[in-house]
């Protein structure tokens, strides 16, 4: 009686459709604490709505990462898997200190021998 029960659900799963969840991941700024990291914002059943809701929360700029996830049944193993079908990401490219003043030191150098040559020094 068990078993049936569990193939009855599993193929209700199956005429669904495939499920979207559209994840979140905060900045460290912006992470309250004791707070995860990412957060499931939403789940649907429709890809074009996960995707525009996705497209809407990247361009906000208000998280480090926006990701869709597709939600699988394997009925060989009956266990569910998440799959990443897309990830939107703000290429912030941040500068190690120690190579800005290599650069200004750099830049300072040219500048002064500029200078002399120039017999402004």
């Amino acid at each position: 009686m068990v078993q049936a029960f569990a193939k009855a659900d599993i193929q209700a799963t199956d005429t669904q459709g495939p499920e979207y969840s559209v994840y979140i991941y905060h900045r460290p700024e912006n992470q309250h604490e004791g707070q995860n990291d990412w957060e499931m914002r939403s789940t649907t059943y429709d890809l074009n709505a996960a995707i525009n809701e996705a497209v809407s929360l990247h361009e906000s700029e208000g998280y480090r990462k926006v990701e869709i996830k597709k939600r699988l049944f394997d009925p060989e193993t009956s266990a569910v898997k998440d799959q990443v079908l897309k990830v939107f990401m703000h290429e912030k490219v941040d500068i190690p200190l120690e190579a800005k003043l290599a650069l200004c030191s750099v830049l300072l150098c040219v500048g002064v021998l500029s200078l002399v040559y120039l017999g402004l020094i």
